[in-house]
């Protein structure tokens, strides 16, 4: 449904390195004096998948495909227990990289709270995790585990399972207008494959939202 969605922020974090207990860490810093937190591009992902295969794969198609590679800022964001072989993983396979590794059990566990997996749906059980709703709430989980995203107007959301072949800085600067978030239109799933109608229109959220829509 969103493949990759560009939301407004106005997080207040700190910067540099930070331990694990804090709930982000730096897997690397970029050293170039002229690159600052205005001229980042911030790129999520969320995931509490045990195979990083696919998320390197990502992170690395969008270095390899950007003429501006010391810009790229990743956050991945995944459950406490992952949080430190991620970001050992990601030094060795990712060396040279800028990515900061973020956890937040308690916004982890309000997030499943209010999932409730649908039998009926057909979806797949793994897209009940927290983490497929995490991009939802990009904005607490950095800013509660002192992130570098201090005065960030703008972050990028991406699946572990894509491969990026453009310039990922485009969607950086890409004018939208009033609007807070752009996604890319996806049509082989309909909301109602993932949406619980029935239970949207008891809590009266149904009013103009059609369930065969992308």
């Amino acid at each position: 449904l969103l493949s990759i969605i560009c939301l407004l922020t106005n997080n207040a974090c700190i910067s540099d390195e930070a331990d694990l207990d804090d709930g982000t860490m730096d897997t690397d810093s970029d050293s170039d004096p002229e690159t600052g937190n205005t001229s980042d591009v911030h790129v999520c992902i969320c995931s509490d998948d045990i195979d990083l295969r696919p998320a390197v794969a990502a992170m690395r198609s969008v270095l390899a495909s950007t003429s501006h590679p010391s810009r790229i800022m990743f956050h991945y964001i995944t459950s406490p227990e992952l949080a430190r072989p991620v970001h050992d993983i990601f030094r060795v396979q990712m060396s040279g990289a800028r990515i900061e590794v973020h956890h937040n059990v308690k916004l982890q566990e309000r997030i499943a709270s209010n999932v409730v997996f649908r039998q009926s749906s057909g979806a797949r059980v793994s897209l009940a995790s927290a983490f497929n709703f995490a991009p939802f709430y990009l904005r607490e989980f950095l800013a509660s585990s002192g992130s570098t995203t201090s005065g960030v107007e703008r972050l990028i959301y991406m699946d572990a399972d894509v491969l990026v072949l453009g310039d990922i800085v485009e969607l950086a600067s890409m004018e939208m207008g009033s609007f807070p978030c752009a996604a890319v239109q996806y049509c082989d799933q309909r909301l109602s494959h993932y949406i619980n109608f029935t239970e949207l229109r008891r809590i009266g959220m149904a009013d103009g939202i059609s369930p065969e829509a992308c």
